[in-house]
């Protein structure tokens, strides 16, 4: 097994010099179609790897209740961003995305796999093998880039939506308690998601919320007529 291992590297080492890359090898041993076929293996390879990517960012964003930037949109008001309807129109169009990405990745699986199986009765098994190993390597890079370039930008969402960096730090790096009681992992795991952090009401009983703004309205003009004859009386301010 062994031996045979070695004299397979040592085949692919022979055919396949250092000094030139596989696309103008493929290109000098086969045609102009044969590079297209790879080339489009390549392509489709990469474009579902991206469609994988932009799921699992979009999917984080959906958990943790973030927004991506390219889901903000010109309102007249800045104060309109934080209603419930944006919000929910929001969550909306990033559900009606990861349902487009995954029809997408879909799509590109299937290319992908239709594209691999042309090139494999078209060349050798030996170059085969060598082209599919060379390309996944190369996509591979690429998605890794891609990955830490969304890792950045989820990171930038949680700065941006008030959640700290706490993946390398232990909530006691981050909560100061100055108080006597003694907090649990769960509240700690609250405070560290920020100011901004709330948890929205499912309902809010809308008919209390006008009951209780009528009855502060009477108050307030008895205290207003109040303090006009206290000072009509004592011509002061009163303190």
């Amino acid at each position: 097994m062994f031996v045979t291992a070695v004299c397979f590297l040592f085949l692919v080492k022979l055919k396949w010099p250092k000094n030139k890359n596989i696309y103008d090898v493929t290109f000098e041993r086969y045609d102009q179609k044969t590079l297209k076929l790879v080339r489009d293996y390549e392509r489709d390879l990469s474009r579902f790897n991206k469609a994988s990517l932009d799921i699992g960012f979009l999917q984080k964003c959906k958990l943790f209740r973030f927004f991506p930037k390219f889901l903000d949109f010109k309102l007249s008001r800045r104060e309109f961003q934080d209603t419930k309807a944006c919000r929910r129109f929001k969550e909306d169009l990033l559900l009606f995305e990861i349902r487009q990405k995954t029809i997408l990745r879909l799509k590109h699986k299937v290319s992908f796999e239709s594209s691999l199986s042309i090139p494999k009765t078209v060349l050798s098994p030996l170059d085969f093998s060598h082209i599919r190993s060379s390309i996944e390597a190369k996509t591979a890079k690429i998605k890794d880039r891609l990955s830490s370039k969304l890792e950045r930008k989820f990171n930038n969402l949680k700065r941006r939506y008030g959640v700290p960096q706490v993946s390398n730090l232990s909530f006691d790096s981050v909560i100061f308690n100055y108080s006597h009681r003694a907090l649990t992992e769960t509240e700690k795991m609250v405070l560290t998601r920020g100011l901004l952090f709330c948890l929205p009401p499912k309902s809010v009983d809308s008919i209390s919320v006008k009951c209780s703004f009528e009855m502060l309205y009477p108050d307030r003009i008895g205290l207003g007529h109040s303090l006009k004859w206290y000072y009509d009386e004592n011509r002061t301010f009163p303190i």
